[in-house]
């Protein structure tokens, strides 16, 4: 992972996804950006690691209610 603020390009890269499906994903886990200019958002890599371990525990929750 980046060590500077990461952008929605760094987003798609880290999730292995596209570019639209990071921002679809940074919006459902309420990643919260920061917001530079009229159009430049960045994203606190601390914030995006908490935000992958809430999605985690998520999916963990979901896969226990589907197996019961």
């Amino acid at each position: 992972m980046s060590e500077g603020p990461m952008t929605y390009d760094d987003l798609a890269s880290h999730w292995g996804v596209c570019q639209r499906q990071a921002k679809r994903i940074a919006r459902r886990l309420g990643l919260k950006p920061m917001r530079l200019g009229h159009r430049t958002v960045r994203f606190r890599p601390a914030d995006v690691i908490s935000a992958d371990e809430r999605a985690t525990k998520i999916k963990h929750v979901d896969a226990g209610r589907r197996a019961a």
